[in-house]
């Protein structure tokens, strides 16, 4: 989805090798996301997929095209923390968020930290590399909540995923080749 918008409304396109590349990690997430047996969640995911291509398409154009882009992440940051305060507001009492705070703190400050480095990184990615590229290495993220998946919920490691890493892997390579 990426690929296809930055290509029309960005005219950014990845190439011949790396569009390979984007067509392999693609199949071997949808892989090993489906487990061909239970489509429950699956409007879920792409209309999540659809949010998040179209979030990042605008995030390459802005960090492309703006002088400042250093304060288009500062925006994003802060509106989505004003966000995410309004809704956590709306969806919990006021003890549970301070008890949430006082006993987790440092967890709740190092995933934080951890979600601004990732997407600060991205970012930087979205101003060097075509966006179909960042996006589809960034979403091998699915690699990891498979093996996280089977080693700590003790979900079932079928054949199936594993083909879909290891086409995840094809694709991943092909890409590291050609740049």
């Amino acid at each position: 989805l990426v690929t296809v918008g930055a290509a029309l409304l960005l005219s950014d396109t990845p190439g011949g090798a790396g569009t390979v590349a984007i067509v392999l990690i693609v199949a071997g997430v949808l892989v090993t996301g489906l487990d061909g047996r239970s489509r429950r969640g699956l409007a879920w995911a792409l209309a999540t997929a659809v949010l998040i291509a179209t979030y990042t398409v605008i995030d390459g154009h802005a960090v492309r095209s703006l002088d400042g882009s250093f304060s288009y992440t500062i925006s994003v940051f802060v509106g989505s923390a004003i966000a995410f305060a309004l809704v956590l507001a709306w969806r919990r009492r006021p003890r549970e968020i301070a008890a949430a705070v006082r006993s987790e703190w440092v967890r709740h400050l190092g995933a934080g930290a951890a979600s601004v480095g990732a997407y600060v990184l991205v970012l930087i990615a979205a101003r060097r590399a075509p966006l179909g590229l960042v996006a589809a290495v960034r979403e091998t993220s699915v690699v990891m909540g498979a093996i996280g998946g089977w080693v700590l919920l003790r979900e079932p490691f079928r054949t199936r995923r594993l083909g879909g890493i290891l086409v995840i892997a094809a694709g991943l390579t092909i890409l590291a080749l050609t740049r």
